[in-house]
């Protein structure tokens, strides 16, 4: 047993090019150094792509947010000047189609919140997101519920419309 070990200390087979300790143990460092460096590099690029993603996708829902609300005026101006002696269901109507865009786009704004709990980096800022996204969702859920029974409520008036024309 101990020839075989003799023999595996002089054996310098494993060792690159044969060069000595101090020289292969250099050579492994900066390999390992490159390497940590290069994982580094790509953790800090995947970091920014997600950034930019989710800064993407939020200015997407500030977009829909802002052509959804100029929608939304010119439609309330319209009534306000123009049809005046127009029922409530078409005030109904503005309010419903601006309300839909709204949840549209607070999905947009969640989505972009999952993207950043990706690159999070402390608990505080998951804590964070956390209760941001708990905050959109539960904003969401009611104005979906909302949208909801205002279409209810107005498939019952029109059906009951074409009851009262038959």
């Amino acid at each position: 047993m101990a020839i075989s070990r003799q023999l595996l200390l002089e054996d310098k087979s494993h060792i690159p090019d044969n060069k000595p300790w101090d020289t292969w143990d250099t050579t492994v460092t900066k390999t390992n150094n490159a390497l940590w460096n290069s994982m580094l590099e790509n953790l800090f690029n995947f970091k920014r792509l997600m950034v930019y993603l989710a800064v993407g996708i939020e200015a997407s829902a500030a977009l829909l947010i802002g052509l959804a609300t100029i929608e939304a005026t010119v439609r309330a101006i319209e009534l306000f000047f123009y049809n005046r002696n127009s029922s409530e269901d078409f005030k109904e109507i503005v309010r419903l189609r601006f309300g839909t865009w709204l949840a549209l786009s607070l999905e947009f704004e969640l989505a972009a919140d999952i993207v950043r709990t990706t690159i999070s980096r402390t608990w505080t800022e998951l804590g964070n997101l956390g209760i941001i996204i708990i905050l959109r969702t539960t904003l969401n859920f009611f104005l979906q519920k909302e949208i909801e029974r205002v279409v209810k409520r107005n498939y019952k008036l029109v059906n009951s419309r074409q009851m009262i024309n038959k």
